[in-house]
């Protein structure tokens, strides 16, 4: 793939390169052969081959800045922390100027009672074997290592950045990392959080920090009414509540067997095809630890949610337009992982060092936050208002992947026309996707 330099040039200016890596230490006081715009330009000119050496970076470098340096000096740029702390820098800075673009204010003023929203979500990549001593992957039937790295990204909704970003083993799971956001808190502060980070221990610390939480309930967690010591069937309460009119309803509750947390419970019922979807989903994640029971895959059909915020802070009607703006995180990792051979790269390399392998997995990912994320969701969101249409990411990705896309033309009417009819879901798939309910939710 021949990527757009001029493009790339004007996303990364505004990153400020010099500042981010003045601060992380990748350059020192006196003049650098190979600046930090380079280094990171000619990198993302790589992007496009199943493999990038040392060598395709040098080359790409002599292409940029007609300077010539040997694979063995951008070897020395990728061998420690500092060059590591470089590159989340420019990860962390590209994810917050594409937050700050794709959340319309219409969306925070729903926040407006919290300090900060803080959303916690991850994403997989899987790495070359040479790498499981310090990224373990998942269990081998084998028993030959494997090797996989997990992106944890924290960002803040209200104002648009993101916190942290950090870089783990794929064994070390959401649930481990659930308490990881404590040292992040402050007072007044709101988490969204989705199931995989469901730990009873760590909704009470962001409680005992004087926060907030608004997160899926997990079905087979225990739930109370206070003062009676049987659980209820929920499946029951919630039919019970459907035959009654009752579509959307909240009640406090207490949940975990040994040590019960005082929560609000939100239940809305989801429309049929939402419902069919999830159901569809959780059977094709049916195995041997999690074989779901009939019962399971009936409640799917209500989105409950748990919170401990009071409901003057967090309305019944505010709490699912809120949890839903996750999805500009999970939009985000699809971007990432359509189309673009993060992978594939990251598998060719059998010997690679730690910290160079760090360096690709940032700077990659922040390519394409920058060269998909952004122009995805305003294009996406003309289309919608244009057509009804939801542009689909894959196909999207795929446009540019194969250099079907010109920056310069894709805002005239032809083109969302043809975008439309081209690169959107299709009409039984898009009324699915949460991307779809925020935006119609916000028309109707």
């Amino acid at each position: 793939m021949c990527t757009n330099l001029i493009s790339i040039s004007e996303k990364i200016g505004k990153l400020g390169l010099e500042t981010l890596a003045k601060q992380t230490g990748f350059i020192k006081s006196k003049p650098q052969k190979i600046s930090p715009t380079d280094f990171v330009l000619s990198f993302m000119q790589c992007i496009g081959q199943l493999s990038i050496s040392l060598s395709d970076w040098a080359n790409q470098l002599m292409t940029i800045s007609n300077t010539s340096v040997s694979k063995q000096a951008i070897d020395q740029r990728t061998a420690g922390p500092r060059h590591v702390a470089f590159a989340a820098s420019i990860l962390q800075a590209s994810l917050s100027e594409q937050l700050s673009q794709t959340i319309p204010s219409d969306d925070t003023a729903l926040l407006a009672s919290f300090n900060r929203v803080l959303v916690q979500d991850s994403s997989c990549v899987q790495l070359p074997r040479c790498l499981s001593t310090w990224f373990k992957g998942a269990h081998s039937k084998t028993d030959r290592p494997t090797a996989s790295a997990r992106i944890q990204l924290t960002a803040d909704l209200k104002t648009e950045e993101v916190i942290q970003v950090d870089l783990k083993g794929y064994r070390d799971n959401d649930q481990s990392y659930s308490s990881e956001i404590i040292g992040l808190l402050k007072a007044n502060d709101l988490v969204l959080r989705d199931q995989g980070y469901f730990v009873l221990d760590a909704f009470d610390e962001i409680e005992q920090s004087n926060a907030f939480f608004l997160s899926r309930l997990k079905p087979n967690v225990k739930v109370y009414i206070p003062q009676f010591e049987e659980s209820i069937d929920l499946l029951k309460y919630c039919r019970s509540k459907d035959r009654k009119g009752h579509r959307t309803f909240e009640i406090q509750v207490e949940i975990g067997q040994k040590h019960r947390l005082p929560v609000r419970l939100m239940v809305q019922k989801l429309p049929q095809n939402t419902y069919q979807q999830r159901r569809r989903q959780a059977m094709k994640d049916r195995h041997q630890k999690a074989n779901h029971s009939d019962q399971y895959l009936a409640l799917l059909q209500w989105q409950l949610l748990i919170t401990n915020a009071p409901q003057d802070w967090l309305p019944l009607k505010a709490a699912y337009p809120i949890y839903r703006l996750r999805w500009h995180i999970e939009i985000l990792f699809k971007c990432w992982k359509s189309h673009f051979h993060l992978q594939k790269v990251m598998m060719a390399q059998k010997q690679i060092k730690v910290s160079r392998a760090q360096i690709m997995i940032y700077l990659y990912l922040a390519y394409l936050t920058l060269m998909l994320m952004g122009p995805y969701m305003y294009l996406a969101r003309l289309i919608f208002q244009a057509t009804g249409k939801l542009l689909s990411i894959t196909k999207w990705a795929k446009m540019i992947a194969n250099d079907l896309i010109d920056y310069n033309q894709i805002l005239t009417e032809n083109w969302i026309l043809h975008l439309a009819r081209a690169a959107t879901y299709e009409p039984r798939t898009d009324k699915e996707n949460h991307l779809y309910l925020m935006w119609q939710h916000q028309i109707t």
